[in-house]
């Protein structure tokens, strides 16, 4: 009983967040799946009089709609609608006319209330992905990585979709059964308290029945949506890096993966789907026994002369009516007993506590210098990958970090553009902690170029740009500073070329070169190279660094890099080993004094002659 109370608040935690803008559209479906149920159930009633005067009834009319029972319900109806009883053509016609015009209004309110639900439901499925993706975006970039691609993309699809179908469980379903049901206790506690009392009662065991089987239906549903993020992470990574798998002839190893984590997503389906069907052979059975019950005991009451025959058929038939909204009823539990599952994934996104917050001031253009003072940071407790780190940038300097692989040069950068947050410590823009800062206008006064992969499918303009305000003047501008004038020119379609995923249409070193492009449009004061040039062959990266001296040339410029040609003439070189600053200074006095310079660079110059040899 607690884990479903708790699985209600989170329903209703997650559903009040989202549903308060659109209460207008909620209330009129909430009203309109009401009435549907009403007219559902209306529907059925209509038929009375003709099996009131089948069953020649002698009954009269209630005096009051107070004490409406089945058996002065027929009467009644047809002295509201002067109806003769005693002639059959007149019953007859006013059961088909009032059949058809009750349908029609069924369909008529079921219609108007899916159109409504449809434009709400997918309004707030919706806002569910927009926020869930904006707080995805607003962590700090070390959460992204605790957890594969695949896993976060099935929390903004997947588990929100399976939020959205919930909303189709509670309305269409559950509002339309409780609306109908309500009519047919309504007149069966008016004819007999004491069965209607039975029947709550068998109703109550299929609900505790089904309590049961909601539980077990909400883990199996937490197990599938995690596995299909599983699925979905290791397809994406399949996908991107088929390139590898190729090149590498690991085609069957890669689809044995496949194979492996569909197969334990098939069994997952498997026990979410039994779970979620054993309430069809309890629904059976539970309709069964109130049946029987229902058959017994009428008898009983027309044998002791309680009920005559009108009233015994119309106890049996509405009692055979009011067993579907019932177990309608427990049937839309268990689906939303399941879905809490997935509901608990996007909710546990929205609720997670975010260290990364912002500031309540922008920078200005760097004046002075960038100081980091003991930096600790770490992605697992206990496994720091930077210590007790203390650097100075100074502004218009050209600042080189290097060290072996796992040295935390890259930790290091996604900190100074604050992608993530020290653990200890602090990084002084200007004298200014930049906690202090917006984290945006603050990322704004950072030109950053990558490794490769950088680029989107989206046109020049637009990667230049990058969801800055357009100036086609300043995209003409950065692009020839980058050196990309002849390079754009060559385009099929010049500025409007879609360049591909990663910009697949270009080369290596004309990518990157609209990637510097793209860095230095929002005229930036640092600009960070993070192994700008390190998959580029000689001439392209020859072409490159031309780019970048042209852009640099009043910028402060912070280099990640392990190719000796890009770092020597930096001002200043930091050494990075095993998270700490080893060393630093020139080259030339990191030759004398640096073990971990020297030897990256002995082994560069080794496999530079060796490559001169062969």
């Amino acid at each position: 009983m607690n884990q479903t109370l708790a699985d209600l608040k989170s329903f209703w935690k997650l559903y009040s967040r989202f549903a308060v803008p659109y209460w207008t559209q909620t209330l009129a479906i909430v009203v309109l799946q009401f009435f549907t149920g009403v007219l559902k159930a209306l529907q059925k009633l209509s038929l009375a009089p003709l099996l009131y005067f089948l069953a020649q009834g002698k009954s009269e009319p209630a005096a009051h709609w107070s004490q409406l029972n089945l058996g002065n319900l027929s009467p009644s109806l047809m002295q509201v609608f002067q109806i003769d009883r005693s002639d059959l053509g007149q019953v007859k016609w006013f059961c088909i006319a009032a059949y058809f015009t009750v349908a029609i209004l069924t369909a008529v309110f079921a219609l108007l209330g899916q159109w409504l639900l449809l434009r709400a439901r997918t309004a707030i499925s919706r806002d569910m992905t927009v926020a869930v993706h904006w707080r995805m975006l607003a962590m700090p970039y070390k959460f992204l990585r605790a957890k594969g691609t695949g896993d976060h993309v099935s929390r903004v699809t997947n588990d929100i979709l399976r939020c959205a179908h919930s909303i189709d469980a509670v309305t269409r379903g559950v509002l339309q059964a409780l609306a109908e049901l309500c009519v047919y206790a309504f007149l069966l506690f008016k004819t007999n308290t004491t069965f209607s009392l039975i029947v709550v009662a068998l109703g109550s065991l299929h609900f505790l029945a089904t309590n049961k089987l909601g539980r077990r239906a909400r883990r199996r549903t937490t197990e599938l949506q995690e596995q299909m993020g599983a699925t979905g992470h290791r397809l994406y990574e399949s996908l991107k890096n088929i390139r590898i798998t190729k090149l590498f002839a690991a085609e069957k190893y890669d689809s044995t993966r496949i194979r492996e984590t569909s197969e334990r997503l098939r069994e997952f389906t498997i026990r979410y789907r039994l779970a979620m069907f054993l309430e069809n052979p309890i629904r059976t059975v539970s309709e069964s026994v109130i049946t029987c019950v229902a058959i017994v005991y009428a008898f009983r009451l027309m044998v002791t002369g309680q009920l005559d025959f009108n009233s015994l058929g119309m106890f049996l038939g509405l009692t055979w009516c009011s067993i579907h909204p019932v177990t309608e009823c427990a049937k839309k539990f268990v689906e939303l007993r399941s879905l809490a599952g997935a509901a608990a994934r996007p909710l546990e996104i929205l609720d997670m506590p975010n260290t990364h917050k912002d500031g309540a001031f922008d920078p200005e253009p760097l004046q002075d210098h960038i100081k980091f003072e003991g930096i600790q940071f770490s992605y697992e407790p206990g496994t720091p990958v930077l210590r007790n780190l203390d650097l100075t940038i100074p502004k218009g300097k050209t600042v080189a970090i290097v060290g072996p692989s796992g040295s935390g040069k890259t930790s290091l950068v996604d900190l100074l553009l604050r992608l993530n947050d020290p653990d200890q410590g602090r990084i002084l823009y200007d004298g200014v902690d930049v906690v202090r800062f917006r984290q945006r206008p603050y990322r704004k006064r950072f030109g950053v170029v990558q490794q490769e992969g950088s680029l989107l499918n989206l046109s020049v303009t637009d990667n230049v740009a990058l969801g800055r305000k357009l100036d086609m003047a300043r995209v003409s501008e950065v692009l020839w500073m980058a050196n990309c004038e002849e390079l754009v020119s060559q385009l099929p379609s010049g500025l409007d070329t879609l360049l591909g995923d990663g910009g697949h249409r270009l080369s290596g070193g004309e990518a990157q070169r609209i990637a510097i492009a793209r860095a230095i449009y929002g005229s930036p004061s640092i600009l960070v190279l993070d192994e700008a040039t390190s998959s580029l062959d000689s001439e392209a990266e020859h072409e490159v660094h031309k780019a970048i001296q042209r852009v640099a040339q009043s910028m402060t410029v912070v280099i990640v890099a392990h190719r000796f040609s890009t770092i020597l003439h930096a001002d200043v070189i930091i050494v990075l080993k095993d998270g700490q600053i080893e060393s630093h200074g020139t080259s030339q006095a990191l030759l004398e004094t640096s073990p971990v310079f020297r030897r990256l660079y002995e082994l560069q110059i080794s496999e530079f002659t060796a490559h001169q040899t062969s």
